[in-house]
């Protein structure tokens, strides 16, 4: 009995001194004031860039090319690649903003 009592004082007085943490001040500053900031743009585009590989960090080598290929107007080597688009949603009866255009 004399063991439990001394157990149940000794639970009491912890619990005692360590909900004084508990009830504490909270610093100032620290009372619901602060400051998120966002950054970025709002665009209209029916697609997305998938991240990575094929989407939005690619390289693509050209190899080398003339001065006088660049001076022709017109005139390009062609180089296949891929492009990964996601989240597309196109409604067919929408506008231009529908499409997806590459250019270069």
């Amino acid at each position: 009995m004399k063991m439990k009592l001394r157990t149940l004082a000794l639970t009491t007085l912890t619990t005692a001194m360590l909900s004084g943490y508990a009830f504490a001040d909270v610093p100032p500053g620290s009372q619901g004031n602060g400051e998120i900031m966002f950054k970025g743009s709002v665009i209209k585009a029916p697609c997305g860039l998938a991240p990575g590989q094929d989407g939005d960090n690619q390289n693509i080598n050209l190899g080398q090319i003339a001065d006088t290929q660049l001076k022709t107007v017109g005139y390009s080597a062609p180089k296949e690649f891929k492009i990964k688009l996601i989240g597309c949603s196109f409604d067919p009866a929408a506008t231009a903003e529908t499409k997806v255009n590459v250019r270069f």
